[in-house]
């Protein structure tokens, strides 16, 4: 038989089980009802009252109880904004706080390291440099304005995330051939700062400059005190030519501070950069028995003027701009200091000429052999490595980077800017000038300056007039006459474009001969015009031509 239940039994039963969440929820509401309330009006009534009971109710939303609090607000959020006017009404009350959230975000006020403003009077080396640079900005956006640091990084993001996403479209013709360093430059129209393996993270550090260069113009903006990066930028801006007007209108969008507030920190930094120059030329002086390497550069500056008028033309100025290079202490202590000296110069140039030139210096020995090997297949690697296959175990494969051969100390050297010099033009005078400005600039006496070992690099015109000069001025028994203590070389970067120019020419060929296949059929296939393939005032733009070639060269010859 079945057992009986009682109706106590079944009446505990029924009370044992759970009523569901919407009745109950439905009798609390029509609970409410009773009292003349609807659940909107009792939520807000429980929100805005004072009453102790009430306050002591609600005051753990915000603390621990602060994920429901934010559960319910987004449920509310999803609610409002089911409908447009909601939208509209929910975005009007998130500009309102967003704009308040940003007005009491402010930056730093006072001078630098404690604020954020720099007085162009005191302005200094040091923050110009790359650290202190990421200090201010870090302090700008991180510590001043991270709501607005982070909405427009977020922002922008979120739209470069959205199109990585969208699917892509076929190539244009135009662009097949790219590579994907190339085909980004042109996205980012080949404005690049660093050196970033993908175009992810170069697109996540563009985004952070922007997003940093919108809270500086805003800081700006709001307070002229917070002048930092505008300084920074105006300094910049006149060192590349930027005329005023451009500047005034950059001044306008708080990009840049005013052009008179650059040139008085420009002429601090001048006076604060020859203080120095002295000082490094004096602690040099103590140590070695040679001056720092000093390179200089002929310049024509032209003043152009827009109307002309009386005592108002347009000029050009000849002069000579150089920096002032001490090598590394890595670089000196592999160095015997000893033998570099003006009686050991002197000593070695007596011997130049009954020094003997065997055949056998100027041809290889079986190591540069080995190296020249190498270093061809290292070339021939890397344009199969690019334009053919990939290799399927990198770690065995031949190497893609030439080997190394008598490396020197890599620690950059300390560099210091020479005072722009005004000297005639490609003569003997001009070349006395520059001299007669250098040993002011140092420091030195006139004495002192000419009996050290002086290391000058410059193109092959200065070299001439040099030695003009010194050829008037021989023989002479004192040394400031003489200029016996100057050693006068053609700087790296003459001497490798002079190299790379006569090899080029060698193998340029005659564009008008049809049936003629130098290089530059080759730079015509890869649409470099022939009469712009030595470009005179661009260096690195030939070598990569020359490179070109040389690629191209190398797969014809593996196909």
């Amino acid at each position: 038989m079945e057992p009986i239940y009682s109706s106590q039994q079944a009446i505990s039963t029924l009370a044992e089980e759970p009523i569901p969440e919407h009745v109950r929820i439905i009798d609390i509401c029509e609970y409410i009802n009773t009292h003349a309330l609807s659940p909107k009006k009792f939520f807000l009534a429980l929100m805005k009252s004072t009453d102790d009971r009430l306050v002591n109710r609600r005051s753990k939303w915000p603390s621990s109880g602060l994920d429901s609090t934010m559960e319910l607000l987004n449920e509310l959020v999803k609610l409002v904004k089911k409908t447009k006017e909601g939208s509209k009404q929910w975005n009007n009350l998130i500009f309102r706080e967003a704009v308040d959230i940003v007005d009491h975000q402010k930056t730093d006020s006072g001078y630098w390291p404690k604020g954020l403003f720099q007085s162009s009077t005191t302005v200094t080396t040091e923050f110009l440099n790359d650290q202190t640079t990421q200090k201010y900005n870090h302090r700008l956006t991180r510590n001043g304005m991270p709501f607005l640091y982070g909405l427009v990084n977020g922002v922008l993001l979120s739209s470069f995330e959205n199109k990585m996403k969208a699917p892509e479209e076929e190539p244009e013709e135009l662009n097949t051939n790219l590579d994907d360093n190339d085909a980004e430059g042109l996205h980012m129209e080949a404005i690049g700062y660093k050196q970033l393996p993908s175009s992810q993270l170069r697109a996540r550090d563009r985004f952070d400059r922007i997003a940093t260069l919108v809270c500086g113009m805003v800081a700006f903006a709001r307070n002229r005190r917070h002048n930092g990066m505008q300084l920074r930028n105006a300094i910049q801006l006149v060192a590349c030519g930027v005329t005023d007007r451009v500047n005034q209108y950059l001044m306008y969008h708080g990009l840049v501070c005013g052009q008179r507030t650059a040139m008085t920190s420009l002429k601090h930094l001048s006076i604060k950069g020859e203080s120095r120059l002295k000082a490094w030329f004096a602690a040099h002086r103590q140590s070695y028995w040679f001056s720092p390497i000093i390179c200089i550069d002929n310049l024509d500056i032209e003043e152009r003027v827009h109307t002309h008028a009386v005592g108002n033309r347009t000029r050009t100025f000849h002069g000579t701009w150089g920096y002032i290079q001490f090598p590394s202490q890595d670089l000196l202590d592999s160095l015997d200091v000893s033998e570099i000296t003006l009686e050991k110069f002197n000593e070695a140039m007596r011997k130049v000429p009954t020094f003997p030139i065997q055949p056998r210096m100027l041809m290889p020995n079986q190591e540069s052999k080995s190296v020249y090997k190498d270093v061809w297949k290292s070339q021939i690697a890397r344009v199969m490595s690019e334009y053919v296959a990939t290799p399927r175990n990198s770690t065995t494969a031949i190497s893609l980077n030439p080997p190394v051969v008598e490396q020197i100390s890599r620690t950059p050297p300390e560099i210091e800017m020479l005072k722009l010099m005004d000297a005639s033009e490609n003569s003997a005078e001009g070349i006395g000038q520059v001299l007669d400005s250098l040993c002011e600039q140092s420091g030195i006496d006139p004495e002192d300056f000419c009996t050290d070992l002086l290391l000058m690099d410059g193109d092959l015109a200065t070299c001439r007039n040099f030695n003009s000069l010194r050829s008037l001025r021989t023989p002479s028994k004192y040394p400031q006459h003489s200029l016996h203590n100057t050693v006068f070389q053609l700087g790296a970067s003459h001497t490798l474009w002079n190299i790379a120019s006569c090899i080029f020419k060698t193998h340029f060929g005659d564009p008008e001969d049809s049936s003629d296949t130098g290089a530059w059929r080759i730079l015509h296939s890869l649409g470099v015009p022939h009469n712009k393939a030595m470009p005179k005032n661009d260096y690195l733009l030939q070598i990569k031509y020359i490179e070109k070639v040389h690629e191209a060269t190398i797969l014809a010859g593996l196909k």
